[in-house]
């Protein structure tokens, strides 16, 4: 089982994954991206049946699809990914689960997560609830995101640099407790679109 997770605030959204594969307890790849940007502002990560959830994105791009689904902004990407699933011949289409995240129909930052059951969860920041979290896992053994993030938010206020450094700090902590957990993170970092010098700092 891999990890992706996400927090998302009112401008801006942050995502991150650890990057080992492994296919039936054996491990095939320690830098697996499991996060994929869909367009400027969209980007989605997964977990699950990797393979699986590759082939329903790829059902997503497919030129024939394009015309079918709206991907211009989070909330239909996750409608689209939802529907494909339900369609869809996949073998075990319903072992994989999805975070979408970026800007949804209203402008506004949101995620939207899709776990094992196929429903559509939204996550919308309000100035009540400035933060929102999402871990795509079932292998964080009682860890919370939160627990990690915080620190950082209280040394460097609400930035990039603080989001990146506690959830490399989180998947690591995972890491030593799951091993079919890496610390080989990819991270990636979108903005509202008021706010372009944000956009995309991807390491």
């Amino acid at each position: 089982m891999s990890i992706v997770v996400n927090i998302v605030s009112q401008t801006a959204s942050w995502i991150a994954a650890d990057g080992r594969a492994s296919h039936n307890g054996i491990i095939v790849s320690e830098n697996t991206p499991k996060i994929r940007k869909i367009n400027e502002h969209v980007c989605v990560g997964y977990t699950g049946t990797l393979e699986t959830a590759e082939k329903i994105l790829d059902k997503l791009s497919a030129p024939e699809r394009k015309a079918a689904f709206d991907v211009a902004d989070c909330k239909s990407v996750a409608v689209a990914i939802c529907t494909i699933v339900n369609m869809s011949t996949i073998a075990e289409s319903s072992k994989a689960q999805f975070v979408i995240t970026g800007v949804n129909r209203g402008y506004e930052m949101a995620s939207y997560s899709i776990g094992f059951d196929g429903n559509i969860h939204e996550h919308i920041p309000t100035n009540k609830d400035p933060l929102k979290t999402i871990e795509l896992s079932n292998c964080t053994h009682g860890l919370a995101l939160s627990d990690y993030v915080l620190p950082e938010i209280g040394t460097y206020g609400v930035c990039t640099n603080a989001m990146k450094i506690g959830m490399e700090r989180f998947i690591e902590a995972v890491s030593k407790r799951d091993n079919s957990v890496n610390t080989n993170v990819t991270f990636l970092a979108l903005s509202a679109p008021n706010r372009p010098e944000y956009m995309f700092q991807c390491e």
